[in-house]
């Protein structure tokens, strides 16, 4: 499926280059504060195995992104829209497929409190099931249930593996391009790649022109969404040393309109 790029309203991009540059130099990790922590996050490393999510081509791939409402009324209705759409959602065959913990948002505003994954068996499944006249009720619910929801969905265009090991961490950057420069944020990309496999990154995923759906943004969805695996929870922060991303920034300054990223964890 193609979806045409659509762009929020203008923003400050020196200002998202300068808060970008200052985190990927300067973001922090968080280290255990006692000896018992550290040994119970040695057990866990030890005992839980990997993650391992398999897709085959012409499946949907949705990451759902949630930022929860504390209202007791926004609660019940989180567990009435659970109640009545992922049964009716399984009738067409969507997946719950797993999901990372949000540790940090070290880029931009959106403080979302987790990352789950669904699919579709393919995009006619999902049709059916959006044509369910109980489904726009249900829908409506989502503005009352959650502060925030996003769901970022695409085709899968080859049989793939994602596999997330609990010893690694990740990121994900939601980036939406600027119309003034398209092929920027693409350049930008095509630069940091040798330089974020030199601090132990690897580009896992990549969404282009999701199919975007919010109860919040209203003027269209990010341009791309990038998963990346990082060996230790120092990778980003040494990515944004590295030579390669100094060389290509100034293309993530004028390439983009917005940009976002979430810190994950598989454990």
């Amino acid at each position: 499926m193609t979806f045409k790029r659509k762009i929020l309203h203008p923003v400050k991009t020196a200002l998202i280059y300068g808060a970008v540059s200052a985190v990927l130099v300067g973001c922090a990790t968080v280290a255990p504060n006692s000896a018992a922590k550290a040994e119970k996050a040695e057990v866990t490393k030890k005992t839980k195995a990997p993650t391992v999510l398999e897709f085959k081509k012409g499946q949907l791939f949705s990451i759902v992104s949630v930022v929860a409402d504390s209202d007791a009324e926004a609660k019940k209705n989180v567990a009435k829209y659970y109640k009545s759409a992922f049964p009716l959602g399984a009738k067409h065959g969507l997946k719950r497929e797993g999901q990372l913990k949000v540790v940090a948002s070290p880029v931009g505003d959106h403080k979302s409190d987790g990352i789950v994954f669904y699919s579709w068996p393919s995009a006619e499944n999902e049709q059916s099931f959006e044509a369910e006249p109980a489904w726009p009720s249900i829908k409506s619910l989502r503005p009352k249930a959650w502060e925030e929801l996003r769901i970022y969905t695409q085709e899968v265009e080859a049989d793939m593996s994602l596999v997330f090991d609990p010893e690694k961490t990740y990121t994900l950057a939601m980036a939406w391009h600027n119309p003034e420069n398209p092929d920027h944020y693409d350049k930008y990309m095509a630069g940091i790649k040798d330089a974020a496999e030199s601090v132990g990154g690897r580009f896992l995923y990549k969404m282009f022109d999701p199919k975007f759906e919010s109860n919040i943004i209203k003027t269209g969805g990010p341009g791309q969404v990038t998963l990346v695996e990082w060996d230790t929870p120092q990778g980003l922060q040494a990515f944004g040393k590295t030579s390669g991303f100094k060389e290509n920034a100034h293309y993530l300054k004028t390439g983009v309109t917005r940009f976002e990223i979430l810190a994950l964890s598989a454990k």
